[in-house]
C-alpha cells in the first residue's frame, strides 16, 4: 500500500524478473553440480551416496532460498518472508519429510538414497547456503545502487 499501482498493461513476470529467475536457477544447479562433482572426485565417495548429496542440497538450496523472496528495502532479518510462521511451518514440514526419505527404510529404498557421511553432512549446508547468500548480496548491491 506504501507503492503506487502497477500499471496494468504491465506482465505479471517483468523482464528483470524473469532474469532474476534465471539467476537464481543458475546459481542453485551449479551449486549443486559442485556438491556432486566434489563429493564424486574430491570425495571419491560411491555414485549412489554423491547422488543422494546432490538430492539433499538441492533440496536444501530450493528451502533457503525462500528467504531470497523478501523485498529489496526490506532488512535482511527481519522482514516479510522471516515473520511469517507459515514459512517456517512449511520449512518444519519440508526437513521432516527429507528425513522420512533418508532415514526412512521403505521411502529410502524407494527414493535409492543412502547416508550422506561425515562428507556429505559438511558438504550439504556449505553448498545449499551458497544460492542464499548470493541471493542476499544480489539483494545489498539493488538496494545500495537504488538508495544512491
Amino acid at each position: 500500500m506504501q507503492k503506487p499501482p502497477r500499471d496494468p498493461d504491465e506482465p505479471v513476470l517483468t523482464k528483470a524478473y524473469w532474469l532474476a529467475i534465471g539467476g537464481y536457477a543458475v546459481v542453485i544447479a551449479a551449486a549443486v553440480l559442485a556438491a556432486f562433482a566434489l563429493a564424486l572426485m574430491y570425495y571419491d565417495l560411491p555414485r549412489q551416496q554423491a547422488v543422494t548429496i546432490a538430492f539433499l542440497s538441492l533440496s536444501l538450496a530450493r528451502l533457503t532460498h525462500v528467504f531470497n523472496m523478501r523485498d529489496v528495502e526490506s532488512p535482511v532479518f527481519l522482514n516479510e518472508i522471516t515473520r511469517n510462521p507459515y514459512i517456517w511451518g512449511a520449512l518444519v514440514i519440508c526437513l521432516a519429510l527429507l528425513a522420512g526419505a533418508l532415514y526412512v527404510p521403505l521411502l529410502r529404498d524407494i527414493l535409492d538414497l543412502t547416508a550422506p557421511g561425515r562428507e556429505g553432512w559438511l558438504l550439504i549446508p556449505a553448498v545449499a547456503l551458497v544460492p542464499l547468500l548470493a541471493g542476499q548480496a544480489a539483494k545489498l548491491l539493488r538496494h545500495s545502487a537504488k538508495s544512491r
